[in-house]
């Protein structure tokens, strides 16, 4: 999930056609997350730019 610009992949493929619902908002802090069907792998890269 890229939260800045709202995109969901899947195997760096853009699947923001299989999103049901809306893309959560991440905060600073714990988050969770749930997942239901036939999840294999979550994988998590954090993006930090500092200025």
């Amino acid at each position: 999930m890229d939260w800045t610009r709202k995109d969901i992949y899947k195997d760096d493929v853009l699947k923001n056609g299989d999103m049901i619902g809306e893309v959560p908002i991440i905060k600073v802090g714990e988050n969770v997350i749930g997942f239901s069907g036939n999840v294999g792998k979550v994988e998590v890269r954090i993006n930090e730019v500092w200025i």
